[in-house]
């Protein structure tokens, strides 16, 4: 196999390797602090007198004010639909039951159905997202809590639950406005027993997929509706995540949390501290993956409560996709998101060009090949000097042959030979791959964009071929294309010395092996690919016509 075959099994493994990566383990998180104690108070009955009748005794000293216990309300539902989003709050616990977007490419393919993204999908037993623990679990408001509702006005956009127990009122209070992803959350926590009190409050975002990925063999390229559960630590490069189908310990992370989402690719269900960090002491974010088909991120943060008053927690939500400007504007370093890791990062050079090219196409598919053109202008010397390299290393096979065989079994010395050669001639036989190296990160960051990016998502190239640049080839149509011109690629590349048998069958069975993975990765990426193999045939058949291979140089070794 010469240097390209290798070089192209190393990247189809390195892709492979990407596709497969896996979560880090971690330890549980700490336990929760127990709330401080209560004070009870006691009425002191009169003493008694020796009177042969007993006289009454006197009232009672009058406890501390304190509101009795409300009995369990009822569950009850309340559906708010606005211009981007129709949800259902419910009183148990609070939360969201149901949240369905309705842009236009705010839709899931289920089948041949067409289903508006829901990102609020919990198992029967789970707490609903965006459901709050207020202390401890046993002694306070748990996740399941139920409340009754207070104001609810959707014109206003506000709903207000309220529940008093334990000698604590809690408020909640949800806003938001007409056409916007992002929402408010008020917790205000009131002491009705007029003791003070340092109070956690836990907002959490559960998520639980029906069904894990199907499809067998390329079950990986498949799209299940949660992806992971993340956290994002300020001034930290990415996100820490827990990804969907595992089953793991929570872990807990206490350094500068600014969020805790539910990642679903495209879209994102997150919660921050209003104000940021500065507003929310002893903030921490926790990942948990109960079961295989579970996951919940919550956000935590100190409460403190005056004796005698009350205390309040504020939270950002953003329910919608990750498009960049929508998360920009929303903050907490949200975009992170979309460019989660090194390699992604490179995806924010790619995506102001890829629109540029779409501001003139109007079209992605197309964008994405004047992508490709660009590149292959930009390295256009670097698979100059790629062609010319290959052909003097075909003109001094004869030498290279020789030195072999006149130094056989001396490894060392037929090094120093080859080298020796190489300098004569003034070949650099890594060259070569220099343009596959370039090309390398591009292939990863367009892989990792088309994977998280809103702007690519269910956008069609061909209609009626492909509909959504992010998903497979249905037909195959591009892979089998790419795995022709790759054969292309190959019967043009000079070859340094004659392929015989296993290492020709090795040479030329790399493009099916390329091929056959290729049919499970986003059309996008194929496209890409296929567009620079068909680039590269027409540089080399100029490269021909301009240039013909020089004839193999002698090899006259004693």
């Amino acid at each position: 196999m010469n240097q390209q075959g290798r070089f192209l099994l190393f990247i189809a493994i390195s892709l492979l390797i990407i596709i497969l990566w896996s979560a880090f383990f971690a330890p549980p998180p700490p336990k929760a602090k127990p709330p401080p104690p209560k004070i009870a108070t006691r009425s002191t009955p009169a003493p008694k007198r020796p009177a042969p009748s007993p006289a009454p005794a006197p009232a009672p000293v009058a406890p501390a004010p304190r509101a009795a216990p409300e009995a369990a309300p009822p569950v009850t539902t309340q559906v708010v639909d606005t211009r981007n989003w129709t949800a259902t709050f419910t009183s148990r616990g609070a939360g969201i039951e149901r949240f369905v977007l309705k842009g236009k490419k705010d839709r899931r393919h289920i089948g041949k159905v067409a289903e508006g993204v829901n990102l609020a999908h919990p198992a029967k037993d789970q707490p609903v997202p965006l459901s709050t623990t207020i202390g401890p679990a046993d002694q306070g408001f748990g996740a399941t809590t139920r409340y009754r509702v207070g104001k609810f006005d959707p014109k206003a956009g506000i709903l207000t639950y309220e529940r008093t127990q334990n000698g604590l009122t809690v408020t909640k209070t949800f806003t938001w406005k007409d056409g916007s992803y992002a929402l408010g959350l008020q917790v205000a926590v009131r002491s009705v027993t007029g003791a003070a009190a340092t109070v956690p409050v836990k907002v959490e975002y559960s998520a639980w997929e029906a069904h894990p990925k199907t499809g067998g063999l390329f079950a990986f390229a498949t799209r299940a509706e949660i992806h992971q559960a993340a956290c994002y630590l300020a001034g930290s490069r990415s996100m820490d995540t827990r990804d969907y189908g595992k089953v793991e310990a929570p872990k807990t992370f206490t350094s500068a949390p600014a969020f805790a989402a539910i990642d679903e690719k495209y879209f994102l269900a997150a919660i921050a501290p209003q104000g940021g960090l500065a507003s929310a002491p002893g903030a921490t974010c926790t990942l948990a993956s109960p079961k295989p088909n579970e996951l919940v991120a919550s956000y935590s943060r100190a409460l403190e409560v005056p004796a005698g008053g009350s205390g309040s927690a504020q939270f950002d939500l953003f329910l919608g996709p990750k498009a960049t400007g929508l998360l920009h504007a929303w903050g907490h370093g949200s975009d992170v998101s979309v460019y989660n890791g090194s390699i992604a990062k490179v995806g924010k050079l790619l995506i102001p060009i890829l629109r540029a090219f779409h501001h003139v196409a109007n079209n992605w598919g197309v964008a994405i090949i004047l992508l490709t053109v660009l590149v292959k202008v930009i390295t256009l010397p670097l698979s100059h000097r790629q062609m010319k390299s290959m052909d003097q290393m075909k003109a001094i096979a004869p030498k290279l042959e020789a030195i072999k065989k006149k130094y056989e079994g001396n490894t060392q010395r037929i090094n120093e030979e080859t080298m020796k050669l190489y300098k004569e001639h003034n070949i650099n036989p890594i060259g070569c791959a220099v343009p596959m190296l370039v090309q390398m990160p591009i292939w990863w960051a367009l892989y990792e964009t088309l994977g998280a990016s809103y702007e690519l998502y269910n956008e069609p190239f061909i209609h009626g071929w492909i509909n959504d640049l992010t998903v497979m080839d249905p037909y195959y149509v591009l892979p089998i294309l790419m795995t022709v011109t790759m054969f292309g690629t190959q019967l043009l590349t000079p070859q340094a010395t004659p392929q015989q048998g296993q290492m020709k069958a090795m040479t030329y069975g790399m493009p099916i092996f390329f091929g056959f993975l290729m049919m499970a990765l986003p059309a996008g990426l194929v496209l890409y690919i296929f567009t620079s193999n068909v680039l590269s045939i027409l540089q080399s058949l100029w490269y021909r016509r301009r240039y013909p291979s020089p004839a193999p140089a002698p090899a006259p070794l004693k």
